[in-house]
């Protein structure tokens, strides 16, 4: 049940995160600047569209973890190779 709840809750980030998603906030919320809020039966009434197939969700959710490591592992890689590039660039100029 673990791994289920893990990739719905990616699924269900992602889908917080669509342009869909937000625009239907537009909607439901009131305020001013960014001090906007939503009453918390408006927030419950949302429609969010996710596959109601376990192994879709799986699937999906799967993706995106690979992604998110993908991306984190190029990071590392990036500041690995800045401290590189500083370090032969000290060495050039001393």
């Amino acid at each position: 049940m673990g791994l289920f709840l893990f990739l719905f809750g990616l699924i269900i980030e992602f889908a917080f995160k669509t342009f869909k998603f937000i625009e239907s906030l537009k909607t439901v919320t009131f305020g001013i600047r960014n001090g906007k809020s939503i009453s918390f039966k408006e927030f419950g009434d949302l429609k969010l569209n996710y596959p109601s197939d376990i192994n879709e969700q799986q699937k999906i959710g799967s993706f995106f973890k690979q992604l998110d490591d993908t991306i984190t592992l190029h990071q590392r890689k990036l500041e690995k190779l800045q401290e590189l590039k500083k370090g032969y660039l000290q060495k050039m100029f001393c």
